[in-house]
Parts: C-alpha cells; structure tokens; sequence
C-alpha cells in the first residue's frame, strides 16, 4: 500500500479531525471557566501601557492594553485602573514616566483640567532651580522625572578646594525651561525632540522646603558652576534627599553674593 492510497490518506485526515477537536474542545472549556470567573467576581480587567510614556503626555486610547487578571492577583497591583475607567485614563495626563508594560495607576495620572505643570509636584515637597556647567551637561541622557546627584567644588574650612557631592537623588520636573514632554503623537511619529535636550544650563528638581534653603546656601559657596550626575532609574538612593552631612555648616548660612566666583543659587 502506497502512501497516497486512500486509507492511509483518511487515517491523516482523522487524526488531524481529532487534534483540531481536541484544540475546540479545550478553548470551549477554557472560555467557559473564564465566564464563570467573571460571572463569580474572580477576575478583573485591568489597564496596562503599550509603550514607554513620558510625564507631561497626554494617554490615548492607542496607548493602552486591557488584560483580564485574577481579582486576588489584582489587589496587590495597588490603584490599578480597570477597564470601565479607560474614559478617565483617555481624558489624563502622566504625572510622571511609565515603563511599557506598567499597569496604568490613579497615581500616575492628572485630569486633563488640572493639566498645570505644577499640579506634578508631589505634595508637601517645592521646586529649585539652578544653573549647571552646559560643557558638562549629560545632554539627551537626562528626561523629565529622572534622578541626579548635584556636585560642586567646594572648600571646607582650611581644606583645599575639592569636589563634593553636594546632594543626591534629586527628582528633575524641569530641563532647560521645559517641564513636559510633547504629546504622545509627536512620540509616535519618531519626533526626538519630546525625548531630550542636547544642551541646557539650568534644571528644576523637586525638594522638602528645609533641604531648598540648606541647598540655597550651599550654592553660594560653590567654586564655578555646578554640575549633575544622572542616576540609573532602578537605584532607590536616599528616599528623601538631604544636603551632604559634611556640608551642614555652609547650609547654615550662605556667602554673600559679592564673593567673586561664587555660584548664586537661586
């Protein structure tokens, strides 16, 4: 008997018949116990991004993913948007950057009517802003919401002029003047110019009120300009930034803005 002989064809046939009805079957029980679950409660549909956002944009419909979780699973995620919330989500904006992949919270997002740059600062916490070295500026490297250490050249005492970190794990809502990113479109369409700026001489960080005036004096000690460090996103550094122990004597109290070579904080 030759392969193409018709018994040995409809044998083929058969076994591809009952592979193709075991595959319906186990889709059909598997979408009947997905029904049950939702019927119980036990599920809960949840909104997550397609793609890295920036703080400042504004979120699409396009932007986002709905994914079908287990309810006990769900409540370790935190203020998770569900899907009956996608109207909210598509009419906010991102208070800070999101990874894709993230699920989308209540805390990541500002409605569109509250849409202020200053609506992005966390509560209880100011701005600062000062200048930086432009030759030493990290360029494109450095987005909104990221995290840098602030250095300067400082002389302590009878010590010869050295560098110190002056302060670390700064958040930056602010690069050269711009503090948001364009919306989502321009990122779409493969516009850099929402990525980063190449050369800026100032950024604006956020900070507890008594740490702005301790950095405040600091600065007007501070040899030339200073300069940032651009932290990796993933290290946690000091949850609440404090100005350098061993500088607590010049946040105390600022040098007179006469001294020549001083950099004026702001």
């Amino acid at each position: 008997m030759t392969p193409d002989t018709p018994g040995i064809v409809n044998k083929k046939l058969l076994v591809v018949a009952l592979v193709l009805a075991a595959v319906v079957v186990v889709a059909f029980n598997f979408h009947v116990a997905r029904v049950r679950r939702e019927a119980r409660g036990d599920t809960v549909r949840l909104l997550r991004l397609r793609s890295d956002m920036q703080a400042g944009e504004r979120i699409d419909e396009d932007d986002l993913e709905v994914v079908e979780i287990d309810r006990s699973v769900a409540e370790g995620y935190g203020d998770v948007l569900t899907a009956d919330r996608i109207g909210y989500a598509t009419t906010s904006t991102l208070n800070q950057s999101v990874r894709k992949g993230r699920w989308l919270q209540l805390g990541h997002t500002i409605t569109r009517e509250e849409d202020s740059p200053s609506a992005r600062i966390v509560r209880g916490l100011v701005t600062h802003t000062f200048g930086v070295d432009s030759q030493r500026a990290p360029g494109e490297l450095l987005r909104i919401g990221d995290r840098v250490n602030v250095l300067g050249m400082l002389s302590l005492g009878d010590r010869p002029l050295q560098a110190y970190r002056i302060i670390e794990n700064l958040k930056v809502v602010e690069i050269g003047g711009r503090s948001y990113q364009e919306p989502s479109a321009s990122r779409r369409r493969g516009d850099s110019s929402s990525e980063g700026m190449r050369q800026f001489q100032k950024i604006t960080v956020e900070v507890p009120p008594d740490v702005s005036i301790q950095l405040a004096n600091v600065l007007t000690h501070v040899q030339g300009d200073v300069w940032i460090e651009v932290r990796n996103p993933t290290d946690r550094g000091p949850t609440t930034p404090q100005v350098n122990p061993a500088l607590e004597a010049l946040a105390a109290a600022a040098t007179p803005p006469t001294r020549t070579g001083a950099a004026i904080g702001p």
